[in-house]
């Protein structure tokens, strides 16, 4: 055989060979691309899990009142919300009812109350309660870890919180603490905490806002509770 002959030989034996290992690497960079692609869309879709917050405050709510405080209309420091003014007692317990709306694309379970925290002060929760679909607290029940609800997507509940006041008012509280005196200091708190789970296996605490404003109002300050 010529030389010709044999380098024509090679050149065509040595064409599948470049073509197969060219095909096998575009098929490898494809896959590789491909499955980096879906870690991202994992990992994008874990952290949006992680950072659920569906509860937001819903159309209703009730205040303190008679023997619990006081609640107003809109102050002008108050940003437009009403402000509910509890009466002073050491460790004393007050009420307020609020709607609470799932605005998130899943179902959630709610488990009650946060645990107390420090950010809690000067108003502890420490107990909820919630009333049936569609009932503004006509009926309540326990609502906690042993007793969810679910709330689906669009879907309202109330709930009825107990606060504890966790703080001591200095000087005691002026008569007439409602209407804010000049010479008063107060605490506000304006969010509550809930334990939810949703997607079967998060679960975490999401900071509710409030529709309105919880002011503690004492004569020479507030100081956080020795027994808090």
């Amino acid at each position: 055989m010529s030389a010709a002959n044999k380098l024509a030989v090679v050149d065509v034996q040595a064409l599948p060979v470049r073509h197969f290992r060219s095909r096998r690497f575009w098929i490898v960079s494809t896959l590789v691309a491909l499955g980096v692609a879906v870690v991202a869309v994992l990992m994008a879709g874990y952290a949006w899990l992680e950072s659920y917050a569906p509860l937001e405050q819903g159309s209703s709510w009730g205040g303190v009142s008679g023997a619990e405080g006081v609640t107003v209309s809109p102050l002008g420091a108050s940003g437009g919300v009403d402000v509910a003014f509890p009466r002073y007692r050491p460790q004393g317990r007050f009420h307020i009812r609020v709607s609470v709306a799932n605005r998130g694309r899943l179902g959630v379970t709610v488990l009650g109350v946060a645990k107390a925290s420090g950010e809690d002060f000067p108003f502890v929760p420490t107990k909820v309660q919630v009333s049936p679909l569609n009932d503004f607290g006509a009926h309540v029940r326990m609502l906690d870890g042993d007793h969810p609800v679910r709330i689906a997507p669009g879907e309202e509940r109330t709930v009825t919180i107990t606060y504890r006041i966790a703080a001591h008012c200095l000087g005691g509280q002026p008569r007439r603490y409602w209407t804010g005196p000049a010479h008063s200091t107060s605490a506000v708190s304006d969010t509550v905490t809930m334990r939810i789970r949703y997607a079967r296996w998060f679960e975490r605490s999401q900071t509710v806002r409030l529709p309105l404003a919880v002011a503690l109002v004492c004569a020479r300050g507030v100081q956080p509770s020795p027994s808090r």
